[in-house]
């Protein structure tokens, strides 16, 4: 509809007399539509103007009627906090730490570092902007993401998903950068399941699959497992998978869509679904599922017997 089509409007009725304002009084917001009439059915008694001589003016009930029509969207700038802190992180002057990443210095903020990175910032001790603690095994890029994520929260774009998800993850996974391996593992997955671009494939499922086991990344896992378990002739023959018993064994037991891991619950819950209610009870998110599951019940436990 256009702008004529609806509103949405506050009306307030206003009864004159001859003095001036008798009596005003207000509609909750309404949704008013071209064409539809909409009023209250019982205005007010009529004993109550015939009670009131003085609410008429040479005989006549004065109604004003004013509409107050919701703007809808009214613009409000975004919180400058994210942009501010990124600049932070580009300000070498106020830095007091620096790290060595493959060979080249990258500067921060040990008190940032100290409340959104505690494992960095534990690097940090007998170092300094001229004595940088030292990165190894982690490029460049990926260190300057995880930095950019510690800050402002900014998680990578697709592009640079799509290019370094797995050093992501490994590095994030590695100084506990909880927030960032997860943002990181939902995009590899919606890249999957929805992306033209998919990360995680038949070519490379098995792959994923033992660095998602590897690297704690129960998300990723679920979702190799469900692909895996789908087509297993394609791929239990993998030599890798059969050097895993404990993989093959949760593989077999997709397979035969007999979840004993996780008791006699005929549908458990998904990864996402794990995560979301620890959350909302305050509970850390990180971890296997079977360490979600089991933290989930034991919290549900100990409600029960409080």
């Amino acid at each position: 509809m256009n702008k004529l089509d609806a509103v949405d409007a506050s009306p307030t009725f206003i009864i004159r007399n001859a003095s001036g304002v008798f009596m005003e009084f207000g509609c909750p917001q309404h949704h008013f539509v071209n064409g539809d009439g909409w009023g209250k059915v019982n205005f007010f008694k009529r004993s109550f103007i015939e009670g009131n001589e003085n609410v008429l003016v040479d005989g006549a009930l004065l109604v004003d009627v004013e509409l107050w029509v919701d703007p809808g969207h009214c613009f409000v700038p975004p919180n400058p906090h994210a942009k501010n802190m990124l600049a932070l992180l580009e300000n070498r002057e106020r830095a007091d730490i620096a790290f060595k990443v493959e060979g080249t210095k990258v500067y921060a903020h040990k008190i940032i570092l100290e409340s959104n990175a505690p494992v960095l910032f534990s690097l940090c001790s007998g170092c300094s902007k001229r004595s940088p603690v030292p990165i190894n095994r982690v490029i460049r890029p990926v260190f300057e993401i995880i930095l950019r994520y510690i800050y402002a929260g900014s998680v990578p774009g697709v592009d640079e998903v799509l290019k370094w998800s797995g050093s992501i993850i490994d590095a994030a996974n590695r100084y506990a950068v909880v927030g960032l391996k997860m943002a990181v593992e939902s995009a590899v997955i919606r890249s999957t399941l929805i992306g033209s671009r998919p990360i995680l494939g038949s070519s490379n499922v098995v792959t994923w699959l033992l660095f998602a086991d590897a690297k704690t990344c129960p998300l990723i896992k679920e979702c190799a497992i469900a692909m895996i378990a789908a087509r297993p002739k394609d791929f239990l023959s993998d030599a890798r998978l059969k050097a895993s018993p404990a993989l093959m064994h949760e593989l077999l037991v997709a397979i035969s869509d007999d979840d004993d891991r996780f008791g006699d619950t005929a549908q458990p819950k998904s990864v996402s679904e794990l995560r979301q209610e620890l959350h909302e009870k305050g509970l850390d998110v990180d971890g296997s599922k079977e360490m979600l599951v089991a933290r989930l019940e034991g919290s549900n436990k100990r409600q029960r017997t409080e």
